[in-house]
């Protein structure tokens, strides 16, 4: 049995940085003279490894919630194909304001009344009632009731356009004879009522995933009306193009468009920062993806005022001689107005203000507010050059590809079909280690990473429903807002945060 020198300031531990070691019979350290001690050899014993916890079964109301939003999912999806009944099964296209479009279909509504409503009323309220805006259940539930008076006042007054022009085919010459049923000129009240219950079904059926499935009832629906219109495209590309690796290069293209949008959506967890009193990194793309449409309504805004003759025709045939002119038009419109969105979405004195209301301790909210303000400003020009790459690939992307004979397959909607998918699989992951319950709903997409940190603080497990769809849309998709959920046991306190974060 060994002895070593237990004498921390052992002149010989001091040099060699580990203790003198003496064979037996030797009782004194002869570099200190202290006593010695006897050691016994360490005999290192195998531990077997630490198993790896799996993740718990999914309960069966986890079950039936997956069964629920599938059933809806596929029985949207093949609705969204039917014809109008009061067209032929096989009438494809009609003439409308001089161009031939698709005819109506069942569902030829969507959900087009309730998102457009939804998005109005949510301006009014940035502008008139900006507390009501980010207040609490019971405000978002008045504008939630406010759009859907109004979308039903949309569906009163396009569901009757929308008969008197399918009965008007009836007597026109740019389409089949027979296109239209006779027996529907007689009952216009009918045809209304079949498009006014698609599009209010619609809706009803959002609202049932939300209550009785997983993810976000609008996401679902949306993702389902936009998959057969998009297969449906798809298949006429492919019977279109003259070069067999034209449709080949289509899909490589989307499967890069996919994973391209599944690395820009989760930027913000790769972010760092070791303050936690300041956001990590900003939810991509800063600006939404909604300003491609935007752009492109104020490039069809021409056109409506040379007919009203407030515009001249040449400028419009200006407009419209190179096809690379509208292009580049169009794309530095879609990326001014991404700059724009990003700084108005981001503002970092209203991000600071937001931070310091989740602070617990009011002494150090001032300092909360300098710091998470401070922090946007560094984040934002990164953010900003980000989302101002995707927004370029989604304006150019088109043009380009469709000029080189290439088809644009899906596009925007594979984007908000990715974001959707990402949601999906997140709340399967949370639901899997427990019940879940939303008690909160947020429609400030900054305000998300303050929330989630102040109940992770206080012991709380809590979940974002629809973030990611969220981050696409920010401002002009209320439809779809964020859904805090927690455990039922941890409800109340969660409310509790959130309430005292609104008098802050």
């Amino acid at each position: 049995m060994a002895a070593v020198c237990p004498n921390p300031e052992c002149p010989y531990q001091k040099r060699h940085h580990q203790a003198a070691e003496y064979r037996d019979g030797i009782e004194t350290c002869s570099d200190c003279g202290s006593a010695l001690v006897s050691t016994a050899p360490v005999v290192a014993v195998p531990q077997a490894p630490e198993p790896v916890p799996s993740a718990p079964p999914a309960s069966p109301e986890l079950i039936w919630r997956v069964l629920a939003t599938a059933v809806v999912f596929l029985a949207v999806a093949a609705a969204g194909s039917l014809p109008l009944p009061a067209l032929a099964p096989g009438l494809a296209t009609v003439e409308r304001s001089g161009l031939f479009t698709t005819a109506p279909k069942l569902l030829t509504f969507g959900l087009v009344p309730f998102t457009e409503a939804f998005a109005i009323v949510e301006l009014i309220a940035l502008v008139a009632f900006p507390r009501m805006r980010v207040g609490s259940p019971a405000d978002r539930s008045r504008l939630r009731w406010a759009g859907i008076l109004l979308a039903l006042c949309f569906i009163v007054v396009q569901g009757w356009g929308m008969v008197q022009y399918v009965l008007s085919l009836a007597a026109s010459d740019r389409v089949p004879s027979g296109a239209v049923d006779p027996s529907w000129l007689e009952s216009p009240g009918a045809l209304f009522a079949v498009l006014a219950a698609g599009a209010i079904g619609l809706h009803l059926l959002t609202v049932m995933i939300d209550r009785w499935g997983v993810g976000s009832g609008y996401a679902v629906v949306l993702v389902a009306l936009s998959a057969s219109e998009g297969i449906r495209k798809s298949l006429s590309a492919f019977e279109r193009a003259v070069d067999v690796q034209a449709p080949v290069v289509g899909v490589a293209i989307s499967a890069v468009l996919v994973a391209g949008t599944w690395f820009l959506l989760r930027d913000h967890e790769r972010g760092g920062h070791p303050e936690k009193t300041a956001p990590r990194a900003l939810r991509l793309p800063a600006s939404g993806i909604d300003l491609v449409v935007f752009a492109g309504a104020a490039m069809s805004l021409p056109a409506t005022l040379v007919h009203f003759s407030l515009l001249p025709r040449p400028a419009l045939d200006w407009l419209y001689a190179e096809r690379w002119r509208y292009w580049a038009i169009f794309t530095a419109l879609a990326a001014n107005l991404c700059i724009a969105f990003t700084l108005l979405f981001n503002r970092p004195g209203y991000v600071g203000r937001v931070w310091a209301a989740y602070s617990a301790d009011a002494q150090s909210r001032d300092g909360v507010r300098t710091r998470a303000a401070s922090r946007v400003l560094e984040l934002l020009p990164r953010a900003g050059g980000l989302s101002l790459l995707a927004i370029l690939v989604l304006a150019v992307a088109p043009w380009v590809l469709r000029s080189s004979g290439i088809p644009w397959l899906f596009g925007a909607e594979l984007v908000f079909a990715v974001a959707a998918a990402m949601d999906l699989r997140a709340e399967l992951q949370a639901l899997r280690q427990g019940p879940l319950v939303p008690v909160w709903s947020l429609h400030r997409v900054y305000e998300l990473e303050p929330a989630l940190r102040a109940l992770d603080s206080e012991g709380i497990r809590a979940f974002a429903r629809g973030a990611y769809v969220r981050s696409l849309l920010q401002i002009f998709g209320p439809y779809v807002g964020i859904d805090v959920m927690v455990p039922p046991e941890k409800a109340e306190a969660a409310r509790a945060i959130f309430e005292r974060a609104r008098e802050n």
